[in-house]
Formats: structure tokens, C-alpha cells, sequence
């Protein structure tokens, strides 16, 4: 199923929020051109990875950016 950006946006915030229990931590979460930025550590970033995957059923790609991972979807 194809999803608008908008959609797809939403749906990836939920992702994080679902992931994190600590929502000052989800709250860091910023789109970017089509990509997801997180402040997190790494533990949170598998966490997401996975609910990101589930939400979205698409692959993702992490990447460690600075004190932030970004999420790259393919």
C-alpha cells in the first residue's frame, strides 16, 4: 500500500512514540527529507528500528549522526 508523505509521516512518529516509553526522548524525533532524526542512544534506536519496520513494512537503515541516529527508509 502506498502512503502520502503526510501518512507515512504520522505513522512513523507513532512508530517512535510506541517504541519509547519516555516521550521526552520521542519527542526529539524530526523528519527531515524523508528521513527520521532521533536524539536517542543506541538501545532506543534498535527499539525504533523494529517498530518502524512493523508500522511501516518497509526496510530501514540507521545511521549515527552527531548525537542523533537518522532513519532512512528503502
Amino acid at each position: 500500500m502506498k502512503l502520502n508523505y503526510h501518512v507515512f509521516t504520522a505513522k512513523a512518529f507513532e512508530a517512535v512514540y510506541e517504541a519509547l516509553e519516555n516521550t521526552e526522548v520521542a519527542k526529539t524525533a524530526q523528519m527531515y527529507a524523508g528521513t527520521l532524526f532521533v536524539k536517542c542512544n543506541s538501545y532506543s534506536a534498535a527499539k525504533i528500528k523494529t517498530a518502524l519496520i512493523e508500522h511501516l513494512e518497509c526496510g530501514v537503515r540507521v545511521s549515527k549522526v552527531g548525537p542523533e541516529y537518522s532513519f532512512d527508509f528503502v
